[in-house]
């Protein structure tokens, strides 16, 4: 009886072990090989090309010059003619193979007009009026700025500097707007905080006193492009605020009936260490006598401390 009883459990014990023996390891482990569905074996694609699988099937993706007439597929050029896209040309009015200018330059195409910029050089160059962009044979500018001609003008966050198509804005921080008959008032020290969930960019100067604009978090979270509004509808959450001389305590905010003020942020990085820019314009108001201040081409690029 007590040997029938321990035969159930070695016959266990003995399955398991060749079970065990059975599974995978790195000495039997199945090597790679073209059927495996991952890109290895000195494949060229997953499965296919290289030294040891099939040829892959044509494509007008992979860096090769593909000609399989037999197939239907004879491509011009590498990835480019019959069923691929047509081939760069030196007539096709776009910026593409080795060109320097649309339709010149490049080791295939005429040289370019003298004066021409290089288009791809990521600078300013030639008759460029922006990055890689305007004059006479580069891609049309975005924003519509001008990076050359002394104005702030376009989307440009400076003068010449900042948006879609100029250089960043050099020299540190910058914080600027214009009044009506007074000129620039430039604030030589301006930064950006994060005072909770708030945005806070600010800027100061002995001249010119300061001014500060409080924005909450929005629902949509801190992107490129949002639009902000100052006004008494927005106090006192958000807020613009504008002290001319710190000693005299004179105020003047968006918080008052007739205020109000308009605010793009064209660019940010909402961390300590990014960097937030824009423009602003509108007016704000002082209670006390009512009289207003209107603020007019303002522009901010600072770092968010």
């Amino acid at each position: 009886m007590r040997l029938t009883r321990f035969i159930p459990v070695f016959a266990g014990i003995v399955i398991a072990a060749f079970s065990l023996t059975g599974c995978l390891n790195e000495d039997n482990r199945i090597p790679p090989n073209c059927y495996d569905g991952e890109l290895n074996n000195d494949e060229t694609d997953i499965d296919c090309g290289g030294p040891n699988c099939p040829d892959c099937p044509p494509s007008c993706f992979n860096g090769v010059w593909d000609v399989f007439p037999l197939q239907g597929w004879v491509e011009v050029d590498t990835d480019c003619g019959g069923p691929c896209g047509p081939c760069p040309s030196c007539t096709d009015n776009v910026l593409n193979g080795d060109e320097t200018g649309i339709d010149c330059g490049g080791g295939d195409c005429p040289p370019c007009p003298g004066g021409a910029g290089d288009c791809t050089n990521n600078a300013i160059d030639g008759d460029e009026t922006g990055v890689d962009c305007g004059g006479c044979c580069c891609p049309d500018c975005p924003g519509g700025g001008d990076c050359t001609n002394g104005i702030q003008d376009g989307d440009e966050i400076g003068i010449d500097c900042g948006g879609a198509a100029c250089p960043p804005c050099g020299g540190g921080a910058a914080l600027q707007f214009t009044v009506p008959g007074e000129g620039i008032l430039s604030f030589s020290t301006a930064l950006a905080t994060f005072n909770g969930d708030d945005l806070v960019i600010s800027g100061s100067d002995v001249a010119n006193g300061s001014i500060t604009f409080t924005i909450p978090e929005p629902l949509a979270g801190w992107v490129n492009g949002l639009n902000v509004t100052f006004n008494p509808n927005t106090a006192p959450s958000q807020t613009a605020v504008y002290i001319p001389d710190v000693m005299d305590g004179d105020m003047y905010t968006s918080d008052y009936t007739g205020a109000s003020v308009s605010m793009t942020i064209l660019n940010i990085n909402p961390i300590q260490g990014g960097n937030v820019s824009g423009t602003f314009s509108g007016t704000l108001k002082f209670e006390v006598n009512g009289t207003t201040l209107q603020m007019q081409s303002g522009v901010f690029n600072v770092s968010i401390l």
